[in-house]
């Protein structure tokens, strides 16, 4: 027997049982917990897309600066060295003046999409603010980080 995970009309998943004999009782039973199921489901997809939009700057897609901030605290604890880049878009005000917001956007987006490229796995990219970009390199002592900046 299959029964349908199904919120607003919409069908999420199904479960299926394998049973040969199947009761009223029972396929009522079913039906009410596969109910709960699904809104137990739904909500954590729910709560992980609502963790990934308030640690994500949604121009860019790098992380927020509260992210950011949040891991060199607990980097600043945990961890023997780390490295903080800051970046500034250069004449980013007279880009925007002269082309427009639009133009601006798009510049921060492809220089955060470079950002990320260039990144570790464990390195944190995120839109610090404006047209200030950052990145983290954890593990990392401040001359390799140099090293890293100058070749970006």
């Amino acid at each position: 027997m299959a029964v349908p995970m199904v919120q607003s009309r919409e069908i999420k998943g199904i479960v299926i049982v394998l049973v040969k004999e199947f009761t009223f009782h029972q396929f009522k039973l079913l039906q009410s917990l596969v109910h709960h199921s699904t809104l137990a489901f739904l909500n954590a997809m729910l709560h992980e897309q609502l963790e990934t939009m308030v640690i994500t700057d949604h121009l860019t897609k790098l992380h927020s600066r509260h992210y950011l901030d949040e891991c060199i605290l607990r980097a600043l604890t945990q961890e023997k060295e780390g490295t903080f880049l800051l970046f500034d878009i250069d004449k980013f005000k007279k880009v925007n003046d002269t082309f427009g917001h639009q133009t601006g956007d798009q510049i921060i987006i492809q220089v955060g999409s470079i950002i990320q490229q260039n990144i570790r796995k464990n390195d944190i990219a995120a839109r610090w603010g404006g047209e200030e970009l950052a990145v983290y390199l954890p593990q990392t002592a401040a001359s390799a980080g140099k090293k890293w900046h100058a070749e970006l």
